[in-house]
């Protein structure tokens, strides 16, 4: 029952719904689309040698976005139905219902902030799944406010509350359903020139397997490098502390760094590393710290077409000693995508994609070896 009437939710429902109803005649209001890619892969379990099954599948999307400026407020609504079959797994098949929306206000020039809510209703990657053989459907909701004000041309002091969810249809390998609560407090310096500094606190409390609290703590930090260029970094630490099962507890460090290079009008490159630490109990193991490196370069053909090519590495370790005995394992996942894009029209756009996959771990009998191609068109009504 969780979220399902959040007052996030059903005030920005109602003002969308009746504004747009309002103003439903103006062009730049909403926008329809229609979706149909296919995807093909050589190992859809992501399982390892002999194990390897393919598989086709096909995805119809619909949608609509909203997107209401009202005075000194705006209200945006992205809501979509995507149905997914599969040729051979047809026990995968699922409807995925996902939407954002929001209600950006203003009382005065200085008082401001946002209310809203969203859900993902996505697939866990089978290998994750305590029965690899069968559908496991992962839905995220979750709803927030927040106020700021700002004080000067420069500072903003802002605060909020979030209210998530985590669901999923079976149990996901070292992790459970999960629902907390938290607030937040901080502050951002914001210079004309984009540079910004951000310093960040999060305490809640919530319930998985247990009760449990965390706190959080965050500085990030945004500087502009010449006319197209940026730099990105953060630093911060989690702590969380289960009450009956406090062999979980843990303590982990986050950090990312992160460069957005505009080499040329036609070239550009993206590259950026992030460590995180994301509780996962098993009887070895409290939590995984993650580090991911991606790197992304693009080059703009022309107005209506760019190739891209995306190559990210990610190494997962297991910590903690829940039960003093501490799990060593290890995992490399490599992923390498290559894709072009082409917008003949402003109401069309083509996407097509290669991904090649692997995964290497210090535990025997979980490496795998993927490659898909994904073909995806979107059509747009204004």
């Amino acid at each position: 029952m969780f979220l399902c009437v959040s007052p996030a939710r059903l005030a920005c429902l109602s003002w969308v719904a009746l504004v747009a109803c309002a103003h439903a005649q103006s062009s730049d209001v909403i926008t329809y689309r229609a979706g149909l890619s296919s995807s093909s892969t050589n190992n859809f379990l992501r399982t390892s040698g002999a194990n390897a099954k393919s598989e086709q599948t096909t995805t119809e999307t619909v949608g609509v976005k909203v997107s209401l400026p009202v005075s000194q407020q705006t209200f945006d609504l992205d809501a979509s139905l995507a149905a997914s079959q599969h040729q051979n797994n047809r026990n995968f098949d699922y409807t995925a219902q996902n939407y954002q929306l929001s209600w950006l206000w203003t009382l005065t020039p200085r008082w401001h902030g946002s209310l809203g809510s969203q859900q993902s209703e996505t697939l866990n990657t089978p290998s994750d799944s305590s029965n690899q053989s069968q559908r496991n459907k992962n839905t995220k909701q979750s709803s927030s406010f927040q106020l700021a004000y700002d004080l000067g041309s420069y500072w903003q002091f802002y605060s909020g509350l979030v209210n998530s969810r985590t669901t999923n249809e079976q149990n996901v390998v070292g992790q459970t359903d999960s629902r907390s609560t938290g607030a937040q407090l901080g502050a951002r310096f914001v210079s004309g020139s984009s540079n910004s500094i951000d310093v960040g606190l999060q305490s809640g409390k919530g319930v998985s397997n247990s009760d449990f609290s965390y706190d959080a703590a965050t500085v990030s930090t945004r500087i502009a490098v010449g006319g197209r260029s940026w730099l990105t970094g953060k630093l911060g630490q989690t702590r969380q502390r289960f009450d009956s099962t406090p062999q979980f507890n843990f303590d982990g460090p986050s950090a990312s760094i992160g460069l957005t290079w505009g080499i040329s009008g036609k070239l550009s490159m993206a590259s950026s590393w992030q460590r995180d630490a994301v509780g996962y109990q098993t009887t070895g193991t409290t939590y995984t710290q993650n580090d991911v490196f991606v790197l992304a370069p693009m080059w703009h053909i022309s107005s209506k077409s760019g190739l891209g090519l995306t190559y990210k590495n990610t190494v997962r370790a297991d910590k903690g000693s829940p039960n003093g005995i501490s799990s060593t394992r290890q995992d490399t996942t490599q992923d390498i995508t290559l894709s072009y894009n082409w917008q003949p029209r402003k109401m069309a756009n083509f996407v097509l994609s290669y991904t090649d996959s692997s995964r290497s771990s210090n535990v025997a009998g979980v490496d795998y070896h993927a490659e898909q191609i994904d073909l995806t068109a979107n059509i747009y009504f204004y």
